[in-house]
């Protein structure tokens, strides 16, 4: 059987990064539960299968996620592989580096109240649309919070350049 933690980004507590919603601390997985393990997002409250996590983290069809945990597929299959072989591949979110994670996280505590709801519901609605297998609305509410985020960013140098303008001593006539 495969070892999925190998595909899965570590954090405090034995819990791994959400490749779905990108929390941090929000997944957990149980690889001893049935033929592929189960596992669960506590922020996007996304969960399944080993099979359906592989499926996610290496935009896979279910026969090579299948393969890759040696379960047979010949035969009489069950309606949830049924199911799964005629849904479309789950859109996963651009990789970031440490320092992207950080200057985000950054950003996100420059949003006023009204921003933080806006961010909250684009995420509630791309988690909905990557859980439906929806990759243009996925795509557009990434790039909406991203658009979100940078503004924030953006506003913030601003204000820098403002004060950094306000500092500077004025030229003598």
């Amino acid at each position: 059987m495969i070892d999925l933690t190998q595909y899965l980004r570590e954090t405090q507590g034995g819990r791994y990064q959400c490749p779905l919603c990108d929390a941090r601390r929000g997944l957990s997985l149980d690889p001893d539960e049935g033929d592929s393990g189960l596992w669960h997002c506590f922020s996007c409250d996304a969960g399944g299968d080993g099979v359906d996590l592989y499926m996610i983290l290496h935009d896979a069809d279910v026969a090579e996620a299948l393969e890759a945990f040696g379960i047979d597929r010949g035969g009489s299959k069950s309606g949830s592989i049924k199911r799964k072989e005629r849904q479309a591949p789950i859109p996963t979110a651009p990789e970031r580096s440490d320092a992207e994670w950080k200057e985000r996280g950054r950003a996100w505590l420059l949003l006023d109240d009204e921003e933080v709801k806006d961010y909250a519901i684009m995420r509630i609605e791309k988690i909905r649309a990557q859980i439906d297998r929806k990759r243009d609305a996925f795509e557009h509410w990434q790039a909406e919070i991203d658009d979100l985020l940078y503004s924030a960013l953006h506003e913030e140098r601003v204000e820098i350049q403002k004060i950094d303008r306000l500092d500077t001593p004025l030229p003598e006539l």
